[in-house]
């Protein structure tokens, strides 16, 4: 039967005609959020080598009768090679068969629900024996060696609570201490905070609902931080930005923008994914070093400087090294902003998603000067970047005194990179809101494997949000799970926090280095910060009613999660 139907249905491999194009999209899509990406593209490679063209597909799908009717010639390969994890029995292929005909048929599949609350009153903190090991068993899949000792008690108790109560728990706690702390600093300029002052502070922790748990609910948001990435430091760091804050600025807008322009258009065949945006500074500087703008006269070369080393070096280099563990697209020359830049972004990031969703993507925006960058290869980090040179090649006081006092004039390179990790690369079927942050911290850029400095590990095989990297990490990271839900992450000096777009004008300026021989911090540009202020703070309604719920008023009644007065600046 398959034979004959496949001779039927035959399509030439060199065309491929849009009718089959779309069948293909819809499966890949929908495959993809039921399964996973892999088996979802395993789909369309079967068809194509097959040559089936679009009747024949539905001929395939619409006739199969599990499992005593007609058989589905994609099933029975995928179930014999790619597939057969996940069609091992006729339930299986019953399941599977389904998925393609609601796929192929045009059948609306039903809007995620957002997970929010009414009250705190239907809140149930009872659990079996097995909820907390069951929660633990996912996550560790999930993440691999995210705890080191066996009991980790407080982190699954709390997931199995959310997963009992079918809200982000965890995420909530910590994004709620997270944006409280900030507020802190908004409201009352308060930059000292941590979490006992929150424990004693937070409203929830006295609700009776959360009695028998308190203990675990508060501890969790330490163990998070030890866990996953440590909190954001209100003060300034050890390293400042060396780079227009303005610039840093257009790309986070453009790049919220290029995700709404992609979930307007294609969100059935985009989210979730997560989008984690690397924007390079062209240079860090020390905080003992900070001396504002520089007269471009002559320094003298101290061992401060060595704490400012370019240990990135050549991007291209690093990913070619490691070639089978990262695939990547680069593009030079960019010198783009506002709508262009959006549309660049999303047309690319697009391009490489390929209409299957739960993908998490690595995008580098290098802003660093060329000309150093471009010699930072083999022998750099064969030599320590450089710390070892016998030959006298690199000269780091030299060089960082050249990334000080040159006035940038190239334009930046863009990398679009994915890891062929799937633990990396893929959001799995049942994933938690952790996993995504484990994916930050654990793998944005292959260490180098010539650099004795960069040593692999089985469990940390990679850079990722927890490495500071002489303070030119800095990261913004999107968890998309619909068009509703859009949850942004900033990444700095090896911590992270909740990120709102006022951040931007709010929090940033104490972090990149001053201006006017360091006496003043950078600005944003009055465009740019009516952009911001004008941007929707808060795309998570889930959250937005946690934080009202359980954070109560202040004493000056006050208890939103972003005051207007805090964004009319």
């Amino acid at each position: 039967t398959v034979f004959k139907q496949k001779l039927h249905s035959t399509m030439s491999s060199e065309t491929e005609d849009p009718e089959t194009r779309k069948l293909f999209d819809k499966i890949k899509a929908w495959i993809s959020e039921d399964y996973n990406p892999k088996l979802a593209q395993a789909c369309e490679d079967f068809y194509k080598e097959e040559e089936f063209d679009a009747d024949g597909i539905r001929g395939d799908i619409n006739d199969c009768d599990y499992p005593d009717g007609d058989a589905c010639a994609l099933i029975d390969e995928l179930s014999d090679n790619k597939g057969k994890d996940v069609l091992s029995t006729d339930q299986d292929k019953i399941k599977f068969a389904k998925a393609l005909k609601d796929a192929i048929n045009g059948i609306e599949r039903p809007k995620k629900e957002v997970p929010t609350l009414k009250d705190l009153k239907g809140l149930n903190f009872t659990l079996s024996k097995s909820d907390p090991r069951k929660a633990g068993k996912v996550i560790t899949e999930q993440c691999p060696g995210l705890f080191e000792e066996k009991d980790e008690e407080s982190f699954k108790y709390v997931l199995a609570y959310g997963v009992k109560n079918n809200i982000p728990l965890l995420q909530w706690l910590v994004d709620t201490y997270l944006r409280y702390k900030i507020n802190q600093k908004y409201g009352r300029g308060i930059s000292e905070f941590n979490t006992t002052d929150f424990g004693n502070q937070y409203e929830f922790f006295k609700n009776p609902v959360c009695a028998k748990s308190k203990d675990k609910l508060r501890s969790v948001i330490a163990s998070f931080w030890k866990r996953l990435v440590p909190e954001i430091q209100l003060k300034p760091p050890m390293s400042f930005v060396d780079d227009d804050i303005n610039k840093f600025v257009e790309y986070y807008s453009a790049m919220a923008d290029a995700i709404n322009i992609m979930l307007n258009e294609n969100e059935n065949q985009m989210a979730p994914c997560q989008i984690d945006l690397w924007v390079i500074p062209k240079n860090s500087v020390s905080n003992l070093d900070d001396d504002g703008d520089s007269d471009g006269e002559e320094e003298e070369a101290g061992d401060g400087d060595q704490g400012n080393i370019d240990m990135i070096g050549n991007l291209e280099y690093r990913l070619k090294e490691d070639k089978d563990s990262f695939s990547y697209e680069k593009f030079e020359d960019i010198d783009l902003a506002g709508t262009r830049l959006s549309r660049f972004l999303s047309q690319h990031i697009v391009a490489k998603i390929n209409n299957q969703r739960s993908q998490r993507l690595i995008i580098y925006v290098d802003r660093r000067d060329p000309s150093q960058t471009d010699k930072m290869k083999g022998k750099y980090f064969k030599d320590n970047y450089g710390q070892n040179d016998e030959e006298g090649k690199w000269d780091n006081d030299q060089l960082y005194r050249e990334r000080k006092t040159t006035k940038k004039t190239w334009k930046d390179t863009i990398y679009i990179v994915q890891s062929s990790d799937t633990k990396f690369s893929e959001l799995k079927t049942q994933y938690s809101a952790e996993t995504s942050f484990w994916a930050s911290s654990k793998c944005l850029l292959p260490r180098s494997k010539s650099c004795p400095s960069e040593k692999r590990t089985k469990m940390d095989p990679y850079f990722g949000a927890r490495s500071d990297l002489n303070g030119y990490q800095f990261c913004l990271s999107w968890h998309i799970d619909s068009v509703d839900v859009i949850k942004t992450y900033w990444y700095h000096n090896a911590w992270g926090t909740r990120f709102f777009p006022i951040d931007a004008y709010k929090l940033w300026p104490m972090y990149f280095k001053k201006v006017h021989n360091g006496k003043k911090e950078q600005e944003v540009k009055k465009d740019n910060k009516t952009k911001l202020m004008k941007m929707r703070q808060v795309i998570d309604p889930g959250f937005e009613k946690w934080y009202e719920l359980t954070v109560g008023k202040d004493d000056k009644g006050e208890r939103d999660l972003v005051r207007q007065d805090w964004i009319q600046v």
